[in-house]
Order: structure tokens, then sequence, then C-alpha cells
């Protein structure tokens, strides 16, 4: 998400640069309007997660072997011992609990997981909930099911706006033009 961030910033400040070349105050303003619903699209984009068909699986066991996974979205893997003999290895995008810079769930922590039965070759299957049955964090729950809100919401809101902005920039550049060659 930081990244969004600063290419957003990015953007916004070399937008309201070049709309300061080509327009007048209002153009300007209009023109870092649509920007902004640019960083609204961009940032629906990348929040965005696609619901599942496959079943859910939901399983009570000892979690070990968590770590971290640093890319565009960060994940968690994980092993499940629903029993001393079972491993299942798991992946979730769930926001887990932490301690400074470790995670607060302890290895052998007892939790209850629903993953999706997902038969994709070259990934673990994604946990969609955990919950801390037992141990520090007992009681603690989270999810990370489909959201579709981005996709249904923020995308189709920002592009409007943006065409709109920029529509009514252009607009009022060329309403401006012709009031200035009518002056003449």
């Amino acid at each position: 998400m930081h990244i969004w961030l600063v290419v957003i910033c990015v953007v916004a400040i070399l937008g309201v640069g070049i709309a300061l070349i080509f327009y007048r105050p209002v153009g300007v303003l209009l023109c870092a309007f649509g920007f902004c619903s640019l960083g609204l699209i961009f940032v629906s984009m990348d929040k965005s997660t696609y619901p599942s068909s496959a079943r859910r699986i939901t399983v009570e066991g000892r979690a070990v072997d968590w770590s971290v996974h640093i890319a565009r979205r960060s994940y968690w893997t994980f092993v499940l011992m629903p029993s001393p003999s079972e491993r299942i290895l798991l992946r979730t995008g769930i926001d887990l609990p932490m301690k400074g810079t470790d995670i607060a769930i302890a290895n052998g922590d007892l939790v209850r997981v629903t993953y999706l039965d997902e038969s994709v070759l070259d990934r673990e299957p994604r946990a969609i909930r955990i919950d801390v049955v037992d141990g520090n964090f007992a009681g603690w729950s989270g999810s990370s099911d489909a959201n579709w809100l981005g996709w249904w919401i923020g995308i189709p809101i920002g592009s409007i706006i943006a065409v709109v902005a920029f529509g009514a920039a252009q607009k009022w550049k060329k309403d401006r033009s012709l009031d200035d060659e009518s002056d003449n």
C-alpha cells in the first residue's frame, strides 16, 4: 500500500506542475481533483480480492513456522497441524496481531482456520479466516474473504470523477480561450 501512496503523490505533483503550465487556478484545481480520482482507482484495484467458489474447509490445530513474505501484497505462510502427524501448509493475507516487529501468535498456539480448497498448483491453500482458540491472543479473529468493494464502487466512481474533472478542465480552458479571443 505504501508504494501506491508514493506513486500517487509523485503523479499528483507532476500533474499539478503540468497543469500550472497549461491552465489557470480553476483548471489546476480540476486537474488535481482528477488526479486524486486516479489515486482512488489505483488504491481500489490494490485492495480488491476476487471471490472464490472453492469449498471452504475449517480445521482446528496448532499453528507453527510462521513466515512473512514481503511483496506488493505481503502475505504469511504457516503450517497448521491438526494432529501430530498431519501438516497443512497455508498462506494468508490477513493482518495478524503483532508485538513490535514479531508476530503475536506464538508457534504452537491452537487456532481454528478456514481455508479455500483451491486446486492451484503453484501456491499453498489460502486461509481466509483465523481464530486464535488458545494462547496469549485467545479470542482474536481475522478474516480476508472476498472484497469486491474496489471493483464495484471505488473504480467506477473514481473513473467517473476523473473523466468529469478532466473534461471540465478542458471545457473551462476552451471557454476561457474563447473569452480571451472575443476580448481582442
